[in-house]
């Protein structure tokens, strides 16, 4: 029996003593693809086909692009990589939300600077109405109280003072006109 597990472990030496070492490969060098514009889960698939692992940098407010969009990415498309890089981006966050905040009766120029302090923006095209309780330049209309995305131009309605006779109309011009 000693001699049958003596020649197995002989043949077994044999055996492993013929076999390769598994081969080590080096990374693969590539051109960077391109991540930009693509959302997390499409470049995360990206650099897991070409052996890269995907790294978030930063989160930053885009009101152009949706929400978990890579809006850059280091390296730069087409800079050399290889299986083992780690590709950086920066992921779009969804733009925050703010309220309109109260421009009753303020002229033009102070909804404007409070609508900024907001982080809002008056919308370009004012429409004017005749009013007799509200002077002539001021805020008659808006949203007020209503949320809308950091950014937003809001539309406002400008009393032109009290109507004279026969006149009911309602203008619109663009802003600085």
């Amino acid at each position: 029996m000693r001699h049958v597990i003596l020649l197995l472990f002989v043949a077994l030496c044999l055996f492993a003593c013929n076999q390769k070492a598994p081969e080590i490969q080096a990374p693969r060098p590539f051109g960077m693809p391109t991540l930009v514009d693509k959302s997390f889960d499409e470049a995360q698939a990206i650099c897991g086909e070409w052996g890269m692992t995907l790294a978030v940098m930063e989160e930053r407010f885009d009101g152009q692009k949706s929400a978990a969009t890579v809006m850059s990415q280091w390296p730069k498309p087409g800079d050399n990589a290889t299986t083992n890089t780690v590709a950086v981006v920066v992921l779009s966050k969804r733009p925050e939300r703010v309220r309109i905040p109260n421009l009753h009766k303020l002229t033009v120029a102070q909804a404007e600077a409070r609508l900024q302090a907001a982080g809002l923006r008056m919308f370009p095209r004012m429409t004017y109405r005749f009013n007799g309780n509200i002077a002539k330049g001021r805020i008659l209309d808006f949203n007020p109280g209503q949320q809308v995305y950091a950014g937003s131009a809001v539309e406002v309605m400008v009393s032109k003072g009290p109507a004279p006779t026969g006149d009911s109309g309602v203008n619109s011009l663009r802003l600085g006109d």
